[in-house]
């Protein structure tokens, strides 16, 4: 079937109802059987759990330190040399931090050790990285864990590696303690796949969620949380977050015989889903409850056709089974 535009639906739908012709008695401008066609289009994507789309998102890591995290720090040279001194990262807690934040309160942090230091410390959003680069003369830095046995150690939570490197800077690892989250398209309703860099996650309890504390390569699982995708383990790199869901496409606006929406959003093969759905409703309007009743009866013919069709291409319904042949379902 061809794609059909608003406009075309709308022609439909008054045919189908039988208004327009030269014996109309009661007639509409075209604002009510529009109205009826954008009704039809929710109607089905609420009865089908929505209409599936794809989307690349980017992940954003995000920290939630505390005060009683410390690190070890050495500055050789120049002036904001430091003798090895632990350092809490963080003079108050932090939940949900970004990495230009919880760059700050490290920064903060260091320079009120050495006393109006200078150091600087940098969040990259490309290498996911912290940059501790002191004033110049300093010949090296040294990060270790702190040297108070019962100082909850936060090298690896945050910085992800102790080291010593020479020259003007030191560049962390990949932290351990971060969440890895984005915050899902604003259309969305269900959730289909979940694919980092052609890598299939599967969905976890939120509570593995809770402390990452593990780097891989690839993440494993995702979570969803009011409306935010989270990834687990946390990875040490940036790679491409590609998902696959089920939305209802944005209600589309409705004056005269404009609309901002010009064509169906739905599958071209359900195009008469809402033309159903609005010669239905028309009906109704006439009191013509028989003709009515058909018009929305084929309506939903159209709606279980699609989620049988749906449900059918579903292999994942016997996972044991790889060479099994699904049944064909009919509703």
């Amino acid at each position: 079937m061809p794609s059909m535009t608003t406009a075309e639906q709308i022609t439909y739908a008054k045919r189908l109802a039988r208004q327009g012709g030269a014996a109309l008695t009661i007639d509409y401008t075209d604002d009510v059987p529009r109205r009826y066609v954008h009704m039809g289009v929710e109607e089905f994507c609420k009865h089908t759990h929505g209409i599936s789309k794809e989307a690349y998102l980017k992940i954003t890591p995000s920290f939630s330190i505390e005060s009683d995290w410390y690190i070890n720090l050495t500055i050789v040279g120049g002036a904001d040399a430091l003798t090895a001194t632990d350092i809490a990262v963080t003079a108050s807690d932090l939940t949900d931090a970004t990495g230009a934040d919880t760059a700050t309160a490290l920064e903060t942090a260091i320079n009120a050790a050495i006393g109006a230091g200078g150091v600087s410390v940098a969040w990259s959003d490309t290498t996911w990285r912290f940059t501790i680069t002191p004033t110049a003369g300093s010949t090296s830095v040294t990060v270790a864990s702190p040297s108070i046995d019962y100082y909850i150690d936060g090298t690896l939570r945050l910085l992800g590696k102790t080291d010593t490197q020479t020259g003007t800077e030191w560049e962390s690892g990949f932290p351990q303690d971060c969440t890895l989250k984005t915050s899902l398209p604003s259309d969305f309703l269900e959730m289909e796949h979940v694919n980092y860099d052609n890598h299939e996650l599967f969905q976890a309890p939120f509570d593995a969620f809770m402390s990452p504390r593990t780097v891989s390569t690839y993440p494993e699982y995702y979570a969803i949380r009011d409306r935010t995708l989270f990834i687990t383990p946390t990875v040490d790199d940036r790679r491409v977050l590609k998902i696959r869901y089920r939305h209802i496409p944005a209600h589309a606006t409705i004056s005269g015989t404009n609309d901002s929406v010009s064509s169906c959003l739905l599958p071209v093969e359900v195009h008469m889903a809402p033309v159903y759905y609005a010669a239905g409703m028309l009906l109704k309007e006439s009191f013509e409850e028989e003709e009515s009743a058909k018009k929305l009866g084929m309506f939903f013919d159209l709606v279980n056709t699609y989620s049988s069709r749906q449900a059918n291409q579903n292999t994942k319904i016997y996972p044991q089974n790889i060479d099994y042949h699904v049944p064909k379902v009919n509703i």
